[in-house]
């Protein structure tokens, strides 16, 4: 389970074999560590060394993220010494053919997704006409003929942009979408989107590392200084399966409402109640089981997060063996 603590002034101490959680306001709760896969930390709590020790000790990696949900960093357990494994990656990550591949791969899962969550939403409350969808697929198709990153990211960007016009009609009409904004967030909607993508990203992380990648290279995110590319590669099939169809759940189902929001400089922000109703839930999602046509078993979000990389991994050989995650 993930345990997060995101409000200011909370403490977490050891206790035996459990976490003590003091909130802010002296209530208590106590969490065995073996029942704990991943602990998310407010920027202003405190986690005491030893069960920083205890966390580590048992391989849960412990994130750090703002109030605003920006990932500041993580403590992870000690990622084993993969030096041929890594140097494969730079080796392939230095390949424009390898990388076209891949990110071809990543884009078409992302686009067909896409498609899926709007096409499930549209069976549960009809809002266009079903024809509309095949843009996407012609999309996807126009993936083949790419030749480079950059007109694979063309071909995405117009993906997303018809698909975030079509996903914004089902927010209800007090909180609109308009278009997605980052740094800041300009409106709840985007608040949200931009709170759960760090989490996403910290997880996927996570996981790269735990699987002795580098988490630098990347193929369709250029390498950067300031921050890691391939769990942004990895997490893009997942925004539409994942993040999106939660973010409406917030607002459709009235979880968050405005309430749950503050204004800070020329941006919007989740609140610590707003936090805390979203960890809930989002938790909730990564854990809840579904059966994964791909692989004809009963699986889960947060498991298919941890195999990404894997999946990564074993494209390095062969790209053709890189099979994204898609949607049922």
């Amino acid at each position: 389970m993930l345990v997060a603590a995101p409000s200011p002034h909370t403490s977490i101490r050891l206790s035996r074999q459990s976490l003590q959680i003091r909130a802010a306001d002296g209530t208590e709760t106590r969490v065995p560590l073996a029942d704990i896969d991943r602990l998310i930390l407010g920027s202003r709590a405190a986690l005491t060394p030893a069960a920083l020790g205890a966390l580590l000790g048992r391989g849960i990696p412990v994130a750090v993220v703002s109030t605003g949900g920006r990932h500041l960093g993580s403590f992870d357990p000690p990622s084993p010494p993969r030096a041929l494994t890594r140097s494969l990656q730079y080796e392939r990550s230095a390949d424009p053919h390898f990388r076209l591949a891949i990110a071809r791969s990543l884009i078409h899962a992302k686009i067909l997704n896409s498609r899926r969550a709007l096409q499930r939403l549209n069976t549960r409350r009809p809002t266009f006409d079903p024809p509309v969808l095949t843009h996407f697929k012609h999309l996807a198709r126009q993936l083949e003929r790419a030749d480079s990153i950059s007109a694979l990211r063309g071909i995405e960007g117009a993906a997303a942009a018809r698909y975030f016009a079509m996903w914004s009609h089902f927010l209800p009409p007090a909180f609109p979408f308009g278009f997605r904004s980052t740094r800041p967030p300009l409106n709840p909607v985007n608040a949200v989107l931009s709170y759960l993508s760090s989490l996403l990203y910290g997880e996927i992380l996570s996981a790269t590392l735990s699987r002795g990648l580098d988490p630098a290279p990347a193929c369709l995110h250029d390498p950067s200084d300031d921050r890691y590319s391939l769990p942004l590669d990895l997490m893009e099939p997942f925004r539409p399966a994942l993040l999106e169809p939660l973010t409406l759940r917030f607002f459709t189902l009235g979880i968050l409402n405005e309430r749950h929001f503050k204004p800070h400089g020329r941006g919007t922000y989740l609140n610590d109640k707003g936090r805390s109703l979203l960890y809930e839930h989002y938790e909730d999602r990564l854990s809840r089981r579904f059966l994964d046509p791909s692989s004809g078993h009963r699986t889960d979000f947060r498991s298919l997060l941890q195999e990404s990389p894997l999946d990564f991994k074993i494209g390095l050989g062969d790209p053709t063996r890189f099979q994204p995650f898609r949607m049922p």
